[in-house]
């Protein structure tokens, strides 16, 4: 079953059903701050994948602690050695990436101070250390993003139109050529909406509330649906209102649901494998796709960010004279014309 935010800011039981801090092996000032701030992200209306993985991350670290250190009972026992050993464990023994220890590190940073602001520890009882005496090589490691060249977008597409079942063929093609004109996220595709097609044909844009449950507008140019890099977005949009299902979701499931993130991994595994493309691709990889395309393209960054969905209080500052005819011309002159290649 789908949740929103608004579900577990109302429903107690479910908050505690979805994300259960009360964990029986855990000291009673670790249950007690876990549920605090958890308590605090929801309040606060954080996405619910948010939540999800702040959840996670902090829960890696406890478990953590309560195996490896029997002797730690209070928040203020924790020392930046305990730290230091806990990321040393996520890189050798669970084989995190460096991307993801970075977020498990923000994670706890976030919990500490807000612990502190809360007044529930003492500043000077933040095991984080303001600055590290010993500077971790790995910080300076680049990685350049993993994108598809239009040939390996064609293999990819090649196999999609291979499926028989023409309505699942359609969605597939559908959501996979909408993240490459868009680049919208995974979790944004999976809650688009029938009535937010709808009135995306109607006035060529598609509204979106994204990370942070912001909302970012979308170009959707009618002549790419009826016959450009969208036309499998409309034909399938017609075959979908056709179908009776306990759900409004645009993209469903083969049990008339809404389709999950989970889902759309699986079809991207299934279908790069299938390809024989060389390259780790997932959802995300597909975003890298249509930002890399754009940009060697030429179109200008701060446009590719607004389109992208990234914020922070100074990236917003500089994207507040964009306005959606600018977006609608980017695409128009920039995209990665599709049409061509699937």
């Amino acid at each position: 079953m789908k949740y929103t935010i608004e579900d577990l800011i109302k429903n107690l039981h479910l908050r505690r059903k979805l994300f259960p801090c009360n964990l029986n092996n855990y000291p009673m000032e670790f249950k007690d701050s876990f549920e605090v701030f958890i308590d605090a992200l929801i309040s606060a209306q954080k996405s619910i994948n948010t939540i999800k993985a702040y959840y996670f991350d902090l829960k890696t670290f406890f478990d953590y602690i309560v195996l490896n250190y029997n002797g730690i009972e209070y928040l203020s026992d924790i020392r930046p050695i305990n730290l230091t050993r806990f990321y040393t464990y996520l890189e050798t023994e669970k084989k995190n990436s460096h991307k993801s220890i970075i977020r498990k590190k923000m994670v706890l940073d976030l919990f500490f101070k807000y612990l502190i602001e809360q007044g529930i520890i003492l500043e000077r009882q933040n095991p984080i250390i303001k600055e590290e005496v010993i500077k971790s090589k790995i910080k300076n490691k680049k990685t350049t993003p993993v994108y598809l060249e239009k040939d390996e977008i064609k293999k990819f597409f090649n196999c999609i139109k291979k499926e028989t079942n023409n309505f699942y063929k359609l969605r597939n093609l559908s959501i996979f050529s909408l993240m490459l004109y868009s680049g919208l996220r995974v979790s944004e595709i999976v809650n688009i909406n029938l009535n937010d097609l709808d009135y995306a044909i109607k006035h060529e844009i598609l509204s979106i509330i994204g990370k942070g449950n912001k909302e970012r507008k979308i170009p959707l140019i009618k002549e790419e649906l009826l016959q450009g890099s969208l036309k499998y977005l409309y034909d399938y949009y017609k075959e979908r209102i056709k179908i009776k299902a306990q759900t409004n979701a645009l993209f469903i499931s083969s049990k008339k649901y809404r389709i999950t993130t989970r889902g759309i991994q699986m079809l991207v595994k299934k279908y790069s494998k299938s390809a024989n493309l060389n390259k780790d691709i997932t959802p995300h990889k597909l975003r890298h796709t249509f930002a890399t395309h754009l940009i060697k393209n030429g179109a200008d960054i701060r446009r590719v960010q607004e389109l992208l969905g990234h914020s922070s209080i100074s990236t917003t500052q500089i994207y507040t004279h964009i306005k959606i005819e600018d977006l609608k011309n980017t695409l128009k002159e920039y995209k990665l014309d599709l049409k061509n290649i699937i």
